[in-house]
């Protein structure tokens, strides 16, 4: 299922990351861009981009053995709540914490894939059987993602089921109730636009069945009695209470088969509600997902992994993602990312060196200084 999106509290979003000594060499000071949620880090070889993506992986999850042979003095990690975990490597494999500790990123490090999840392009993270310390045993195939949207629509179906049947066991006693609402042709209308929109649209994604609630025409509303009209008003505001269980679902199963979809040249990627994800070739015939070209599988398994398993305000770390798309997909990497990042509410710091990656969004790069400080540059020291 999706993540909890409903949580007590939401997590704290970090804001500023700042690695010290790396390869006893770098002060890297990256602040997170705020709209849109996306900073993409930038600099030669050598000055750290993976590492400092590891090292922030790591002071997250407090797990030292992330970082494995990476040399630094210290990982300081701000949030938005004024709280931050400083961290540098200690003994036993666990990394020291010092500094202000705010409660709620603290409990995020038992969460899998919370406060931050990274990505790497020789092989996705993988999100099932994640642990506790958010290791993972397993890697997810693209049968497997299939698999688990089928699974996820099965959660919303059951939960759409429940509610329409208390809405329409209760639909007797409420009418009897239903005080005079004063149900307007005008607001009716609306009403009644709205239900065929949200029915048309997840008729479409392959979600519900059917062709939608019959239309009626605006004259035969303006005739309608007061009462009639007020149970009408009622009926279509269950209907939207009832649609709108698929919406977090809908709103990801949409942004997947038009991003992913749209990048498979000469076939088709849908939803069926007894099949899960097919893809079509172009002489109608279906194509196993198995059989799509590594590129494509693993654009599949990574967008899933971005909408349908990231904790709000988590941080994502993806590291140099272009060495798996074509320059046509890495053209389209950044706006694709700040749309789902929009949507789920992470936030996302991109490791590239790919001119076509960054395209126009200068406004989202921090650049990783390769120069060194002077010896005894006081100034330098302080960084």
């Amino acid at each position: 299922m999706l993540p909890p999106q409903n949580a007590e509290a939401p997590l704290p979003r970090v804001r500023r990351v700042v690695v010290r000594g790396l390869f006893g060499l770098y002060d890297h000071d990256i602040p997170l861009t705020d709209k849109p949620r996306v900073t993409i880090i930038h600099g030669p070889n050598g000055v750290g981009k993976t590492s400092v993506l590891r090292l922030v992986d790591a002071a997250l999850w407090g797990d030292a053995a992330r970082v494995n042979g990476v040399k630094a003095t210290a990982v300081e990690v701000s949030f938005d709540d004024g709280g931050a975990r400083l961290a540098w490597p200690g003994n036993e494999g666990v990394w020291a914490q010092a500094g202000v500790l705010t409660s709620r990123a603290d409990e995020a490090r038992d969460r899998p894939l919370g406060p931050s999840r990274l990505i790497g392009v020789r092989r996705i993270e993988p999100v099932r059987g994640a642990n506790r310390a958010g290791r993972s045993v397993s890697r997810p195939s693209v049968d497997w993602v299939s698999q688990r949207i089928l699974t996820d629509y099965a959660g919303h179906l059951s939960a759409y089921g429940a509610l329409a049947q208390r809405l329409d066991q209760s639909l007797l006693e409420r009418l009897l109730a239903l005080p005079p609402s004063g149900a307007t042709p005008a607001k009716l209308a609306a009403l009644l636009e709205a239900v065929h929109a949200t029915q048309d649209r997840l008729i479409a994604l392959g979600l519900i069945e059917g062709v939608g609630a019959p239309r009626v025409e605006a004259t035969a509303l303006a005739q309608l009695e007061p009462g009639r009209a007020d149970a009408l008003a009622l009926s279509l505001s269950d209907a939207q209470a009832k649609l709108a269980v698929w919406a977090p679902f809908a709103d990801r199963l949409e942004v997947l088969l038009r991003q992913v979809g749209g990048k498979l040249v000469h076939k088709t990627l849908r939803f069926y509600r007894d099949q899960g994800l097919v893809v079509t070739g172009a002489d109608g015939f279906a194509i196993p997902l198995s059989a799509l070209s590594s590129g494509e599988q693993h654009e599949l398994v990574m967008t899933h992994a971005l909408l349908f398993d990231v904790a709000p305000n988590a941080l994502v770390l993806i590291d140099e993602p272009e060495l798996s798309l074509h320059v046509l997909w890495q053209r389209r990497f950044i706006d694709d990312l700040i749309e789902i990042s929009d949507l789920v509410g992470f936030d996302a710091l991109v490791a590239t060196h790919s001119p076509f990656i960054i395209g126009a969004h200068d406004d989202l790069l921090v650049d990783l200084d390769a120069r060194l400080d002077p010896p005894g540059d006081a100034a330098g020291a302080a960084r």
